[in-house]
C-alpha cells in the first residue's frame, strides 16, 4: 500500500507541475502577443498622428417618433440644422475643444443600420444641403485651428458598397464643407476592409483621412492586429474594448498609433477613468452630453499631452 500511495503522490505532483507549466505558458503567450503588438505599433505609422481628444456631436441620437423620421436630436431636425451645428461648435470651441466629429448628421431611416448611411446627404432637401455646407465651411474658415469630421457608414441604403463614382459623389459634399476626418462604421470585419482601404486612399489623395470602426482584433491572440495599428486610425466604444481586453492590458505607443476610445455613451468618464485611458495611449472620443464628463476627458487629454 505504501508503494501505491507513493505512486499516487508522484502522479499528483506531476499533474501539479504540468498545470503550473500550462499556466506559465499561457501567460508567456499573452505577454508575447502583447509585446509583438507593442513592437509593431512602434514601427512608423503610415499616417500623421493626431493625439487631440475628439468631441462627438450627436446630431443623430436615434430618437425616432412623430415628426422625427430620421432619429435626429431636437436642434437638428429642420432644414436649418447646419446653423444649429455651427452654434454648437462655437459653444464647444469656447470650452476648449478643437476637434469634432458629427454623428450621422443627415440622420437615417430607422430600418437602416449605421453602416448603410453613406449616401444620406443626398436624401435631404436642397435647402438642408446648402445650409449645411455653407454653415460648416464658414465655421471652419473662422476657426482654422479646429478639425471637423463625420461619422458615417460606407455602404448605401441597399447594403451595397459604392463604386468609385458613387463613393466620390457621397464624400465630396463633406469635403466641400471643409471636413477632413471620416469615421466609417463597421469597416473592420475582414470582408469590409478592402472597401475601407479604397475610401482611405481616395480621401488621402484629397488631404483627408479615414478612421476604421471597430478595432481589427486578432481574436486568437487577444490583441489588435499589429499591421492595422500602422495603417490607420481606428475607433471603438468602451463596450467593445471591454469585451476584447477585459483585463485592461492594452497599451499603445502614442507616437506610433492612434486608437480612439469612445467614452461617455452611458455616463462618464470620471477623471480617473479618462486619465487611465490617456495613460494607456488612447485618444479620447467623447459621446457624453454632460459638461462635467466632457471636462474630465479634456483635462485628462491635456495632462497627457503635457507629459
Amino acid at each position: 500500500m505504501g508503494y501505491a500511495i507513493a505512486g499516487r503522490i508522484r502522479r499528483l505532483g506531476a499533474l501539479a507541475v504540468a498545470g503550473t507549466c500550462l499556466i506559465a505558458c499561457a501567460a508567456a503567450t499573452s505577454r508575447s502577443a502583447e509585446a509583438d503588438a507593442q513592437a509593431a505599433s512602434r514601427a512608423q505609422a503610415e499616417f500623421a498622428i493626431d493625439r487631440r481628444p475628439v468631441m462627438m456631436v450627436r446630431v443623430w441620437n436615434g430618437s425616432y417618433g412623430p415628426g422625427n423620421a430620421l432619429g435626429l436630436s431636437p436642434p437638428y431636425r429642420r432644414d436649418e440644422a447646419g446653423q444649429h451645428i455651427e452654434q454648437e461648435l462655437t459653444r464647444l470651441y469656447g470650452r476648449g475643444w478643437r476637434r469634432f466629429m458629427l454623428h450621422t448628421p443627415a440622420g437615417k431611416p430607422p430600418e437602416s443600420p449605421l453602416s448603410d448611411t453613406l449616401g444620406e446627404f443626398w436624401s435631404r432637401s436642397e435647402p438642408w444641403r446648402n445650409t449645411m455646407t455653407a454653415s460648416l465651411r464658414g465655421w471652419l474658415d473662422a476657426h482654422p485651428d479646429a478639425t471637423l469630421g463625420v461619422y458615417t457608414g460606407l455602404r448605401l441604403r441597399d447594403g451595397s458598397f459604392p463604386d468609385d463614382e458613387t463613393l466620390a459623389r457621397c464624400l465630396q459634399p463633406w469635403l466641400d464643407a471643409g471636413l477632413t476626418e471620416f469615421g466609417f462604421d463597421a469597416t473592420s470585419p475582414d470582408g469590409n476592409r478592402e472597401h475601407f482601404l479604397r475610401a482611405q486612399a481616395w480621401l488621402r489623395e484629397r488631404g483627408a483621412r479615414a478612421v476604421m470602426e471597430a478595432y481589427p482584433v486578432d481574436r486568437e491572440r487577444g490583441v489588435i492586429e499589429p499591421e492595422w495599428l500602422r495603417r490607420t486610425p481606428m475607433l471603438a466604444i468602451t463596450r467593445f474594448e471591454g469585451n476584447h481586453d477585459p483585463d485592461d492590458s492594452w497599451v499603445f505607443d502614442p507616437e506610433a498609433s492612434e486608437v480612439w476610445i469612445g467614452v461617455g455613451r452611458g455616463g462618464g468618464p470620471t477623471l480617473a477613468e479618462a486619465r487611465d485611458y490617456a495613460r494607456r495611449g488612447y485618444v479620447l472620443l467623447v459621446y457624453s452630453i454632460h459638461e462635467n464628463d466632457r471636462f474630465n476627458a479634456l483635462r485628462a487629454a491635456t495632462e497627457a499631452a503635457g507629459r
